[in-house]
């Protein structure tokens, strides 16, 4: 999988938009950090919320929360990473967009992706992040690793995607919005 490949095939995205229907207007950044060993590789950028977070604690997830007036989805999105994992927001190119999604907790979410240009040490915000890690895009492309969940919430059932990786199981909302773009990468690979 080459570099030019990826980006590509995420800046041709034409992503789907939803109305957002009185939901939170949110963003989360997907950001790609090419391999030292093979800059032709990429890692994907996580998060463990932490404990004292009020929603979502303890839970994997994609840098990123509520839109503040008037900010477009890449702004918010390079504005919440650098609060949650230090990084400078020049350092980052966005290539694109993803498909917006809503979730049953009441959140309008615009996934940007980026990439990391330069090499950085993450400096998480500990009162929001228990920790910062990578899963290899090559990992996370191998289908036989995902597992389908069956969840009922509010006599409903929801099937969610699992990923397990370095005693981290992300799943949920950012389960989902990874399984798009697999998804999308599996076709662009046929």
């Amino acid at each position: 999988m080459s570099d030019t490949w990826v980006l590509e095939a995420i800046g041709a995205l034409e992503p789907e938009s939803k109305k957002s229907g009185g939901l939170s207007l949110s963003a989360v950044l997907l950001l790609l950090r090419p391999t030292q060993a093979d800059p032709e590789q990429f890692e994907v950028v996580f998060t463990r919320r932490s404990m004292e977070v009020p929603t979502h604690a303890g839970q994997v997830s994609l840098p990123g929360g509520r839109l503040e007036s008037g900010e477009s989805p890449e702004e918010g999105a390079l504005r919440e990473a650098s609060e949650e994992i230090g990084i400078e927001t020049k350092d980052v190119e966005i290539i694109g967009r993803l498909n917006e999604l809503t979730t049953i907790s009441g959140y309008h979410v615009t996934p940007v992706v980026g990439v990391l240009r330069e090499p950085v040490e993450y400096r998480p915000e500990v009162g929001e992040v228990a920790r910062v890690f990578e899963v290899p895009l090559g990992e996370l492309l191998k289908r036989e690793r995902w597992e389908l969940h069956v969840h009922t919430r509010k006599q409903r059932e929801v099937p969610l995607w699992y990923f397990e990786f370095d005693n981290e199981v992300i799943w949920g909302v950012t389960g989902q919005l990874l399984m798009e773009l697999l998804e999308y990468l599996w076709e662009c690979q046929r």
